[in-house]
């Protein structure tokens, strides 16, 4: 912050553009912040003044950190802080909510060095994303209302689609979700999203009349099948003929799905089971079968036309 001298006008006038410019001349530096008491003798004591960079204003009340080391009390009103430190060499300042500042500065056992004026840039908030979009008959392509859709995981977020149909959640907190879409006289839908910062994310989502269905009976979730074992996947449907069965191996960054045949081929709909051998390996390339999170994904077809699908929760696959 500066200060600017008394400024007496003769008679006459200035103008505007001139005014400003003799002010300009006229600004005194902000004096620095007096010294602290002195540290004792085996210590050093840094001390300067912090202020936000975008506003010029003295950022008060917040600790000061140097090389993670507090200062002795949070910053006065002035912004006004001092760290006392072991002797020796320190790089770096941080104020919460400011991006680091670097220094190269020396505690001298028994000394208060000054680091002046510190101007900190306010860090910029993430973008968090968008969820929006519209939610439709999946024959008719008719928009639908007062559908309910509910995101699990990091947070928890609900919404109700309006009179055409629309939905728009904000500010998501960034993470895998586990979404499900309630419509009366249509199937639940359930699936999983990854919402990522910075990126927005819009669906249509189209909604199976009651009647046409898939669900998954085995796995049914938390169970730890073993590579090599066979299992028997169990499924029911209503109004399809044929289903695609898939595994999907959950990591950190992405899913891997995968057929369970290894050819991707169709199966029919009934009797809804499938015996099968946890492969160790998958594909032309052998890729290997990871240990993990995986779920048993049922993708549902009518007269060659994919419709729906379901999937099961997390179940364990080892070694």
């Amino acid at each position: 912050m500066t200060t600017e001298r008394n400024i007496a006008i003769a008679a006459g006038g200035i103008g505007v553009a001139a005014l400003l410019i003799y002010l300009l001349r006229q600004r005194v530096e902000e004096p620095p912040p007096p010294p602290p008491p002195p540290p004792p003798p085996e210590k050093g004591t840094l001390y300067g003044r912090v202020r936000d960079a975008t506003t010029g204003q003295a950022i008060a009340g917040q600790w000061v950190y140097i090389d993670g080391h507090p200062s002795e009390s949070p910053t006065d009103s002035d912004g006004t802080f001092s760290v006392v430190l072991d002797p020796g060499w320190y790089y770096e300042l941080v104020v919460d909510g400011y991006q680091p500042y670097s220094l190269e500065v020396e505690a001298i056992a028994g000394e208060s060095t000054p680091l002046g004026i510190i101007h900190l840039t306010p860090e910029l908030a993430p973008y968090l994303p968008r969820y929006h979009g519209h939610v439709e008959d999946r024959d008719t392509k008719a928009r639908i209302a007062g559908v309910s859709i509910t995101l699990s995981g990091p947070e928890q977020y609900s919404i109700t689609t309006d009179g055409n149909g629309e939905f728009e959640l904000t500010n998501i907190e960034p993470g895998l979700y586990y979404e499900t879409i309630e419509a009366t006289g249509y199937h639940d839908k359930t699936t999983h999203i990854r919402f990522r910062e910075d990126t927005d994310f819009r669906r249509t989502i189209n909604m199976v009349p009651v009647g046409i269905s898939v669900a998954v009976l085995n796995p049914t979730g938390g169970e730890t099948w073993v590579i090599g074992q066979t299992y028997e996947l169990q499924w029911h449907t209503e109004g399809l003929d044929e289903v695609e069965v898939t595994f999907r191996h959950w990591q950190n960054s992405h899913i891997i799905t995968r057929s369970v045949t290894g050819t991707w081929d169709l199966l029919p709909a009934e009797p809804g089971h499938y015996s099968w051998t946890i492969p160790h390996e998958w594909g032309v390339g052998k890729h290997p079968v990871e240990p993990g999170n995986y779920t048993i994904r049922v993708n549902g077809y009518k007269d060659g036309q994919y419709i729906t699908f379901a999937e099961s929760p997390q179940f364990q696959i080892v070694e």
